[in-house]
């Protein structure tokens, strides 16, 4: 079965351990970007290769539900969009969720040089499209049956009252990890 070769790139110390003893996915390597240079480490990993594919899940990943998304495209990290686009091998795909990036020429020609492409993942495109239903409902059930057997373990961000439930939904607009659920 084929298997991905997955490298994570964290802020700090602290996140690089929670994913090495918190997260069952396996990790090949993770960069912490306080003490590492990305492009450097993720050519070295790859055998100057680089990437097949960058799964970029946008600042307000990293945002708290108090703090605001910076400007900059990846600021909490570090790394650019030029930094990204250096460590995309041939052919290779950046998928981001931020719906608002910018692509300047010099970066455009990089990903054309690259033969390199730019997709948008927005998680409400999948209930809007009736030909990937049946796609969404194999990853919900595989969803399911990892949580059954902890092999997934979902992090409580904060626990609202019933009253509160629209800051609720706009803490979770504002950082874009997970969404709301509502237990009556």
């Amino acid at each position: 079965m084929w298997q991905a070769r997955v490298i994570a790139v964290v802020q700090s110390d602290e996140e690089a351990n929670f994913l090495q003893h918190d997260v069952p996915t396996k990790i090949e390597r993770i960069i912490v970007t306080q003490r590492e240079n990305f492009v450097q480490t993720v050519m070295e990993t790859t055998g100057d290769y680089g990437v097949d594919y960058v799964l970029d899940v946008s600042p307000r990943a990293y945002c708290t539900a108090t703090s605001t998304a910076p400007a900059d495209l990846t600021a909490p990290l570090g790394i650019s969009k030029r930094n990204i686009m250096q460590c995309l091998s041939a052919h290779g795909h950046w998928v981001t969720t931020d719906s608002s990036l910018q692509i300047d020429p010099p970066e455009s020609r990089l990903l054309y040089l690259k033969g390199a492409s730019l997709s948008f993942a927005f998680a409400n495109l999948w209930l809007l499209s009736p030909g990937q239903h049946g796609r969404l409902h194999h990853i919900f059930a595989d969803v399911m049956e990892k949580l059954s057997t902890n092999a997934l373990v979902p992090r409580v961000a904060g626990t609202y009252p019933l009253d509160k439930i629209r800051e609720a939904v706009k803490a979770s607009e504002a950082c874009a990890i997970g969404s709301v659920l509502c237990v009556l």
